[in-house]
């Protein structure tokens, strides 16, 4: 079910069968996913465990590195930036885009693969089951997600890190307890569709994770997840 900005608060289900992370070739492009992503088996389709880091398009054109704020909420063309701006400190998350660099023609995915789509991300919950899917979802390495590392577990693969989102007028926030993921699909003329993986701790004091899609502006800077094509 899609919600607009509300979130779907997902409790309880089933795992989901997975395989070992492997290696895959990329496409040469600069930055760490020039090596090829390391991927899981998630229901059906092969899955990047780790978030875009690229700085050029599959074409090798460059996509501009946007600092100022105000610069950036008057974009409407691909851009990408850091965390905070502090790639010495979040380089670890993977680069932050807007929706018009995931729809730029060029192609920002590597070659065979595609930025997710609403309905692959709502396929894999589902598939994952309403079992705790989103602490499945979440990266079990220390001192990325809050809460007690009883409730870590990452038993899917899918490895999501809490990568903050770019938003509210190129402000940063929600750095290490959120993680937003753009998906291909256009919502509206200002909005496009997005994945989300939230921490929430204020439920009768036991942390929770939010999981579903809604839609957002184009404009904001998100995390990329790329599955391979079939």
């Amino acid at each position: 079910m899609k919600l607009p900005i509300i979130l779907l608060v997902v409790f309880l289900g089933a795992a989901c069968s997975r395989s070992p992370a492997v290696k895959v070739d990329d496409d040469g492009r600069s930055g760490p996913a020039a090596s090829g992503p390391a991927t899981v088996e998630l229901c059906g389709h092969t899955w990047s465990t780790s978030d875009l880091d690229v700085v050029t398009y599959r074409n090798g054109d460059t996509i501009p590195q946007v600092t100022d704020p105000a610069a950036w909420v008057k974009l409407t063309t691909g851009a990408w930036c850091w965390y905070n701006n502090d790639s010495a400190t979040y380089h670890h998350y993977g680069r932050l885009y807007n929706w018009y660099a995931v729809n730029d023609p060029r192609g920002l995915a590597p070659q065979g693969w595609h930025v997710l789509t609403d309905m692959e991300w709502e396929a894999m919950e589902a598939c994952l089951g309403e079992d705790s899917v989103g602490f499945r979802m979440r990266a079990a390495s220390s001192g990325q997600w809050p809460g007690p590392a009883t409730v870590i577990d990452n038993s899917s693969g899918f490895n999501g890190l809490p990568s903050g989102i770019r938003s509210d007028g190129g402000v940063f926030s929600h750095g290490g307890s959120s993680a937003v993921y753009w998906t291909s699909v256009e919502g509206s003329v200002s909005d496009a569709w997005c994945g989300r993986l939230i921490h929430y701790a204020d439920l009768q004091g036991v942390p929770a994770m939010m999981t579903g899609v809604g839609y957002m502006n184009k404009s904001d800077g998100y995390a990329v997840r790329y599955v391979k094509d079939r």
